[in-house]
């Protein structure tokens, strides 16, 4: 949910129990001014029938009602000595009658009576009674209902209204932020630009302000981390390249026996130079994109990390011919082997399994090291982060991942049996001679 339409929600749950507590305090107090004027209205009438009939002979008189009242007359132990065609009163209600006067609420098949009692001399010899004076109080009920009908029409409306207003209000009054949240998402490692704001020097001003400040200092820091890189691989190239080219000439010099150990020396010189390189394009955001196909036997490539880093465990399947860089494939072989090293802290704690699955290759880097937390998974391949599992720069994997882009292979990341991380890498197996070639635009 969107922070315009939490705002519409809440605003609009808040008018409604604003409109709830006033339109209930509103019934109430409605409810309670009409008891209470009929209470007033009794006790009047009490008071002139006190007035006019104190010093007066009644007995067994019928008092007819007047203004919708009923006047009876009660003896004080309960019985009616008035004429009424209403059911008598508790005597229980009217022996608790004693100097004063007591309103009551009575339940009546006709509907519900205020009842005023009244304790009274009245006659010449002063007799005793108690006067009651009964009203009919069911219009009261009506009038609530009424009320309560027209306050929930009312409610409706005020509802549907408010939320029209306060979307409307809300629009208008986010409209800055929505904008200012629109640019922001828009910005990236790749995109890093200031976000414009028109307006004043208020909460999304200075929003803004902070998060264009934050902007320029990572726009700052990637370029000092693209600028190191960049210089640091200009200056390893050249003594890499010195490094070859004495190499060669000790190879083409050297005794028989001594040639192979310089093979591999160069061999390595020239991987060095291709990570160099390597870093250089991706520190200027190009992409490794050269590869020269070839006809690739993984069991040869695989089987040879072991000899690289003592202590591996390598377990080759049959039949692992693809057609690929070799040089570039080895590179990849060599970037996870050495990061499962590093997360995992030996080399006995780190095995390649690599086997045949349909027309598929599955080569798999395996280690039992603290494992890549979740959030981390989706972050790894992304340049110059550094998980638990990356390089020193966070370029490597990053490189493993365009390498095998260009191969048009994939690369996933699993959880370890028992805890570690498992880096499995599919390329297309090679079926025929027809196969086609790895395209360098790919």
């Amino acid at each position: 949910m969107g922070l315009r339409a939490r705002i519409v929600l809440l605003v609009s749950a808040l008018l409604v129990a604003l409109w709830g507590i006033g339109g209930a305090s509103a019934y109430l107090l409605l409810l309670s001014t009409l008891r209470q004027r009929e209470i007033r209205v009794l006790r009047a009438d009490a008071q002139q029938f006190e007035m006019l009939y104190t010093g007066k002979s009644l007995r067994y008189v019928n008092i007819p009602p007047a203004g919708g009242v009923w006047i009876e007359l009660y003896r004080m132990d309960g019985v009616r000595i008035s004429q009424s065609s209403l059911p008598p009163l508790p005597q229980r209600q009217i022996r608790r009658v004693q100097a004063r006067q007591r309103v009551l609420s009575v339940a009546e098949r006709g509907g519900p009576e205020l009842v005023l009692l009244q304790p009274m001399d009245i006659g010449v010899d002063h007799t005793p009674v108690v006067l009651a004076l009964r009203s009919n109080i069911a219009y009261i009920s009506q009038v609530g209902r009424s009320v309560v009908s027209i306050l929930a029409v009312v409610t409706l409306v005020l509802l549907v209204a408010g939320v029209l207003g306060v979307s409307l209000v809300s629009r208008i009054g986010l409209a800055p932020l929505v904008e200012v949240a629109k640019q922001a998402k828009q910005i990236d490692a790749k995109h890093l630009k200031m976000v414009t704001y028109h307006g004043p020097e208020d909460e999304v001003g200075q929003l803004t302000l902070a998060l264009n400040r934050t902007v320029a200092d990572l726009g700052e820091a990637l370029r000092a981390q693209q600028e190191f890189l960049a210089q640091t691989s200009h200056e390893l190239r050249t003594p890499l390249t010195a490094l070859e080219g004495y190499l060669r000439r000790a190879e083409r010099e050297a005794v028989p026996e001594q040639r192979d150990v310089l093979r591999d020396a160069l061999r390595v010189a020239q991987s060095m130079t291709r990570l160099v390189n390597d870093l250089l394009l991706l520190s200027r955001g190009e992409m490794v994109r050269d590869v020269a196909p070839h006809y690739v036997d993984l069991r040869s490539q695989l089987s040879a990390l072991a000899q690289d880093f003592p202590g591996l465990t390598v377990r080759v399947g049959a039949d692992l011919e693809t057609l690929g860089d070799p040089e570039r494939l080895n590179q990849v072989w060599r970037n996870l082997v050495s990061n499962a090293i590093r997360a995992s802290g030996s080399a006995e704690q780190v095995e390649v399994e690599a086997q045949r699955v349909g027309d598929q290759l599955s080569v798999s880097v395996i280690d039992h090291g603290p494992g890549i937390p979740e959030p981390e998974k989706a972050r790894i391949f992304e340049k110059f982060y550094k998980g638990r599992s990356a390089g020193a720069a966070g370029l490597g994997l990053p490189i493993v991942l365009q390498i095998l882009r260009a191969h048009r292979g994939e690369i996933q990341v699993l959880d370890t049996p028992g805890g570690g991380a498992t880096f499995r890498v599919l390329l297309a197996a090679l079926e025929n001679e027809e196969d086609v070639l790895i395209s360098d635009s790919s």
